[in-house]
């Protein structure tokens, strides 16, 4: 499976690309789109724009793919934010 990471298009027609992380291994996918999902939601909630919030959901649904399960597989912010220069916007 390759990891494509994700697409924002802008209004003005513009695209940006946000890579996910590369991973030695991937254990399990399953929590992958929640962690995303709502990591994506939290930024947004607290303000951040939505180029910044999918950088941060791209790193955590990446990382949820590290461990079994869901719930338990959910990264801690200050994991995230250690990978987060992995995750690069392109044009």
């Amino acid at each position: 499976m390759a990891n494509k990471g994700s697409i924002i298009a802008q209004p003005d027609g513009s695209v940006l690309h946000i890579n996910s992380l590369e991973l030695d291994e991937v254990v399990d996918t399953t929590g992958a789109g929640d962690a995303y999902c709502g990591t994506l939601a939290a930024c947004l909630y607290n303000g951040m724009d939505l180029t910044e919030s999918v950088r941060w959901a791209s790193a955590a649904g990446s990382l949820a793919c590290t461990k079994l399960g869901t719930i338990t597989a959910f990264a801690y912010q200050d994991d995230v934010r250690e990978r987060l220069d992995e995750v690069k916007v392109t044009r």
